[in-house]
């Protein structure tokens, strides 16, 4: 009995390593040193078979095949085949993957071998000579390369003098990094997903992103389920497409939603990974894909993710757009590593991602575009102190006139400047702007600075004439 089930766990640790050899052919590798005869389970085999038969080997050209050839269902069908293309298939990975299914394969055949030589079906120079075979196989395909190790350990000096690849940094200082996830956060239509679609041009244009410096061109995946193509449309009116053409693609919404479950959805997005190859993929937003805040929903959430990603050297960014939840009253916004705990959900969206910004309003009167951004979070390198814009359609440009001494006050101490707060410094006459904005101060009780933004922010109702200001209804 327990012998029985050593074997049964054998075959599906020999299973795992050959689907992962699977997943790297399906994923870009050109070739290994294998054959249909070394896999021991028959829907591999099949499977291998069907994949050095084609040119092109991702995901939904196997399935493909499988499906004309009358093998998709024996294999255990498209599930199968989409579970098997998600599989980690970096070098290391693969190497031990390889190594494992090789021995394995050079043992059955082995045994092979002894049963035969027992039975009088060869004789024994014959097996002696088979057997030698084997073991110049093995020794031929440990020389293909040495397998790196599943676990390693450093000494402090090693540590020290470590050096990562400059490919994998992205933008600022380790703050968005290839392999690692990274969290925008806001409320409603502060403008989280205008920040996704300035990233991405930020990695096209290697522009700075809210003064972070992008240090080489990335290309980037948008997938978003509330913007329409008109929004969509608007959005992108403001950039010079041509110039931002190769380096971003965007998703309508799904009409099913995102689906991370299903087979089919799986596939579609495993094939537009594939053919893209981003080095940055953004979720937008993370509740259409976790629907509630459960902490068994998020992990689930985020494995799946990872499975749809690619594995090794190709492993993009994964930014992840997600609500804060509404402030509390007399709550202060100065900032600090407290700023987390506005993230609506799990502590898996804290704990997760290496680095998390956040976007909140600069003000509590809905005409004004000013925005504060956050960098509480920064497990990598250093985080980015705060920071005031504007938000436009085109995008975010910074806010040099903010009023931060107004933005640190709680919500009740706040002052907002109203438009019969205008109408009343003007008091029906014209006058100059540094009288205007002295009486708009003292009315409102705002500094000079508050005052000048708002007469620019109330632009339409005022003229200018002979260089006097005067108020005007329109």
């Amino acid at each position: 009995m327990n012998q029985t089930l050593a074997q049964g766990a054998a075959n599906v640790m020999a299973d795992g390593h050959e689907q992962v050899l699977l997943a790297a052919l399906m994923n870009g590798t050109s070739e290994l040193p294998v054959t249909a005869e070394d896999f021991l389970s028959p829907p591999n085999r099949a499977i291998f078979r069907c994949i050095v038969g084609l040119t092109n080997r991702n995901l939904l050209a196997v399935t493909d095949a499988l499906r004309v050839n009358g093998e998709l269902e024996k294999i255990g069908g498209a599930y199968r085949i989409t579970e098997i293309s998600g599989l980690p298939h970096d070098p290391e990975n693969v190497q031990y993957a390889l190594d494992c299914v090789l021995e394995d394969s050079r043992k059955r055949r082995a045994a092979e071998i002894g049963k035969a030589l027992h039975k009088g079906e060869i004789p024994i120079h014959q097996a002696m000579e088979q057997l030698t075979e084997l073991q110049e196989a093995k020794a031929l395909f440990s020389a293909l390369g040495t397998r790196e190790p599943r676990i390693r350990f450093f000494a402090p000096c090693e540590l020290r003098e470590y050096k990562p690849d400059t490919d994998i940094l992205l933008v600022g200082d380790c703050n968005i990094m290839r392999g690692e996830t990274f969290v925008m956060a806001g409320e409603p239509g502060v403008g989280k997903s205008l920040a996704a679609t300035q990233l991405a041009v930020s990695g096209a244009t290697q522009r700075d992103w809210f003064g972070l410096t992008v240090h080489r061109q990335f290309r980037t995946m948008i997938v978003q389920t509330e913007n329409g193509r008109y929004r969509l449309r608007l959005e992108f009116s403001s950039f010079d497409c041509d110039e931002i053409e190769d380096f971003i693609r965007v998703s309508e919404p799904p009409p099913f939603g995102l689906t991370l479950s299903n087979t089919e959805f799986q596939a579609d997005i495993s094939a537009a990974l594939n053919s893209f190859k981003p080095e940055c993929v953004i979720l937008d937003p993370w509740n259409a894909a976790a629907r509630d805040d459960k902490l068994r929903e998020y992990s689930e959430t985020f494995d799946a993710l990872r499975n749809l990603l690619p594995t090794g050297p190709d492993k993009p960014a994964l930014g992840i757009v997600a609500h804060t939840r509404k402030p509390q009253p007399n709550e202060k916004r100065t900032g600090g590593t407290g700023l987390m705990h506005l993230l609506s959900g799990s502590y898996i969206l804290t704990s997760v991602p290496r680095c998390i910004f956040i976007i909140t309003r600069g003000s509590q009167d809905e005409t004004d575009d000013s925005v504060v951004f956050f960098n509480p979070k920064n497990s990598n390198g250093a985080n980015v102190p705060r920071s005031a814009w504007h938000r436009k359609l085109s995008g975010f440009t910074p806010a040099t006139d903010f009023d931060w001494s107004d933005f640190d006050k709680p919500p009740d101490e706040r002052k907002i400047i109203t438009l019969d707060h205008v109408r009343e410094a003007f008091g029906g006459k014209r006058l100059e702007k540094k009288e205007a904005a002295h009486n708009l101060a003292t009315l409102a009780k705002v500094n000079d600075t508050s005052a000048y933004r708002a007469l620019r922010k109330f632009a339409e109702y005022i003229r200018e004439e002979k260089g006097l200001l005067s108020f005007h209804e329109p």
